[in-house]
């Protein structure tokens, strides 16, 4: 069984590890990159751990505040989307792209944005599958040569009848 919840302290070691993962798997991917900034989460990120069997951490996925020149509030933003080796393919990436959206929502988002890279083809089509279009480079990305930017809009959580 799969199952995706917010990170507590309790998971700090399990998403630390996660993280760690996805960088060295991203010096592979891109070794040109090695030693260049990388745009950082910010304090006022959520995490989201998804684990599989109720105890082994399987992917990641964390949604901050955007804050864009020409964007109206409610902008957030995905970062370090990850699915461990072992779990690709069944489902984890969906599974979190779809918790990322829930917190959105529930945060105030209107706009889910998101940044990867060209050469992280099974992310793109994940992406695209789920909804993301594209849209211009935006800060920290502009001067990126491998940035591709997506965003896509969000419903609001409905509320119920009214009386």
């Amino acid at each position: 069984m799969l199952e995706v919840h917010p990170c507590g302290t309790e998971d700090r070691a399990d998403l630390d590890a996660l993280l760690a993962e996805s960088h060295r798997e991203h010096l592979v991917r891109y070794p040109e990159l090695a030693g260049s900034y990388r745009a950082r989460v910010s304090s006022d990120a959520s995490f989201l751990l998804a684990r599989s069997g109720g105890s082994t951490a399987v992917g990641c996925v964390a949604v901050q505040p955007l804050a864009l020149p020409e964007a109206t509030s409610g902008a957030y933003e995905i970062k370090r989307l990850y699915v461990h080796a072992g779990a690709r393919r069944l489902g984890v990436g969906r599974m979190l792209v779809a918790a990322a959206e829930m917190v959105s929502v529930r945060l105030g988002a209107q706009v889910l944005y998101l940044e990867t890279g060209v050469r992280h083809t099974a992310a793109l089509g994940l992406f695209r599958e789920c909804g993301f279009t594209p849209v211009a480079l935006y800060p920290p990305y502009l001067d990126d040569p491998f940035a591709l930017c997506f965003s896509k809009r969000l419903a609001p959580i409905p509320t119920g009848p009214t009386d």
